[in-house]
């Protein structure tokens, strides 16, 4: 990617931002994350100007994915320095970050703080928590979450109820943290709304 970069550079050709955005998030899902790197510390040196708030979030989500807590936080608090507001999409990745490392209060302080947690934050928050195996904490922010009246479109899918995949990810944190009771009365729950449950859990639920 960097010698891409260069070429395009030699060339005095000066890509978009989405289009870097696009390539460092290419590389970022093949696994390809120093690569991904290079090319925003090359932003940064060269273009610092034209980074905003999307190219931060995608940084800072990669970064909380990798469990590089601290980093994020450094990105985190260059933005702000800069005077870029977080969304609650960069927030959520934050919050999802500490909690991976066990950072549990500093995660929900962050919460406590947002003042219209949306699907997101509450998204990175439960897949937090049921990765520390916290379930019966995660079903409390999820019935939080429904008390609220929490807007559930943004994380689904392109199918006719945008719940579905929330529910799998839901559904299938229960069941790794052992709470295959709670995630099949869970799914029995969703079928009542007269939803298709994905095979994913149908199969989690039977093994």
């Amino acid at each position: 990617a960097s010698k891409i970069w260069n070429l395009m550079v030699d060339e005095g050709f000066e890509p978009d931002v989405e289009v870097v955005e696009t390539m460092m998030e290419a590389l970022f899902k093949t696994n390809k994350y120093d690569e991904a790197m290079k090319v925003f510390q090359m932003m940064r040196v060269k273009r610092m100007h034209d980074l905003g708030l999307s190219s931060y979030r995608l940084v800072i989500k990669w970064m909380c994915k990798r469990g590089k807590i601290e980093q994020a936080n450094g990105m985190f608090e260059e933005m702000c320095q800069r005077g870029i507001q977080a969304d609650n999409l960069t927030l959520a990745s934050i919050i999802y970050g500490l909690l991976t490392r066990g950072r549990i209060r500093e995660a929900y302080r962050i919460v406590e703080g947002i003042e219209n947690p949306d699907i997101s934050i509450y998204h990175g928050l439960i897949k937090g928590l049921l990765r520390l195996r916290k379930a019966g904490e995660a079903t409390q922010v999820f019935r939080e979450m429904i008390k609220r009246g929490c807007h559930l479109g943004k994380k689904g899918r392109k199918g006719h109820d945008p719940m579905v995949n929330f529910d799998s990810i839901f559904v299938g944190g229960l069941i790794k943290a052992g709470k295959t009771v709670e995630a099949t009365k869970y799914v029995e729950r969703t079928m009542k709304r007269g939803m298709e449950v994905p095979r994913f859990d149908y199969n989690k639920c039977l093994t």
